[in-house]
């Protein structure tokens, strides 16, 4: 295991006036998916089904010792970087309860992957699947204190004791860890979409673009002083609505300087240091299958942050470092 990362400066007195934060970073539980689904192998699905619950129970134990040993789930965030499940079932949504109360437990936060609601507009009946899991978010994300959330919800009286909802959102949200801003974008930013859907009653959902909640989380993290952590799903560019936003890319370049990373999952057989955006890293959270995830130790009064890939879910032993960046612009 490596102690420290080349270039990371040794603490110094004023260093020490402010507690580390640590994160923690996973994605692609993707219930039920395994190693042989992306391979492309047979495998029956009973024992499909028991071989992912195993992979992301596993994982989840992995992340709740990191972090009990580093000063507790309340003090230690989550992110969950979708996709939650294969295809927003039912089914698939009520399984990961199980983690989410007894692994994640609190202090976590979710984003939608492609899987969860993208990857089934107009391919589950009455749009159940996508709907399910973009209601679902928004009940989570109301519930997170967020700082931010793009979401709002509209009640319409059709008469004769029936209503109807219309939702509007990107459901991008930004919170506020101590020092660190963090922006979640959930599938990517410039996802958007409108469909209709039926639970109960007739929903029309009307998902815009998250660049706006990006925008405006930067200017606050800039008017307060803090470093950013931005997480989605797919990484930039990829299977984006709009391939290499010109928007994206100016806010990118305009706030490299309170910029600490990019962090995404999507592409489950690559984990830690993926690509950049311009001078920003970008970092990919692996899959529960492959028994991996990203944990980050940021020293708040230098504004520097340290990434490892926890290999084997072990994260007393088989953590490798993946990155080291820092916030020029810093408070401290």
């Amino acid at each position: 295991m490596i102690a420290l990362a080349a270039g990371l400066a040794a603490p110094s007195g004023h260093a020490l006036e402010k507690p580390w934060q640590h994160f923690v970073f996973i994605s692609d539980t993707q219930y039920p998916w395994t190693d042989k689904n992306d391979r492309g192998e047979p495998e029956d699905e009973d024992t499909r089904d028991r071989r992912s619950r195993e992979f992301i129970l596993a994982q989840g134990e992995g992340t709740l010792q990191y972090r009990e040993d580093n000063g507790g789930i309340d003090n230690v965030p989550l992110f969950i970087n979708g996709d939650l499940t294969a295809y927003g079932h039912a089914e698939q949504l009520d399984f990961m309860t199980t983690p989410l109360r007894t692994k994640y437990v609190r202090n976590f936060y979710i984003n939608l992957g492609n899987h969860d609601y993208k990857n089934n507009v107009d391919d589950c009946f009455n749009n159940n699947c996508a709907l399910r899991m973009y209601l679902q978010m928004g009940e989570w994300a109301q519930g997170y204190g967020a700082d931010t959330l793009d979401y709002r919800k509209v009640k319409t009286d059709e008469g004769q004791g029936r209503h109807s909802m219309d939702h509007y959102g990107s459901l991008a949200y930004t919170k506020t860890f101590g020092d660190v801003l963090a922006i979640q974008l959930q599938n990517e930013p410039t996802y958007e979409v409108k469909f209709r859907g039926k639970r109960f009653v007739r929903h029309d959902v009307n998902v815009n673009p998250g660049l706006g909640v990006l925008a405006a989380g930067l200017k606050a993290a800039r008017r307060d002083s803090k470093s950013v952590i931005i997480n989605m799903h797919s990484p930039p560019y990829s299977n984006w609505k709009v391939a290499k936003s010109p928007e994206f890319i100016k806010l990118m370049k305009d706030n490299e300087d309170i910029i600490l990373g990019i962090f995404a999952g999507h592409l489950h057989t690559k984990v830690g240091r993926f690509s950049k955006v311009g001078k920003i890293p970008v970092y990919l959270s692996g899959a529960a299958h492959y028994r991996n995830f990203l944990v980050a130790d940021f020293n708040p009064a230098l504004c520097q942050l340290q990434v490892w890939v926890v290999h084997e879910n072990n994260p007393h032993e088989r953590k490798e470092h993946a990155g080291y960046s820092e916030a020029t612009t810093c408070a401290g």
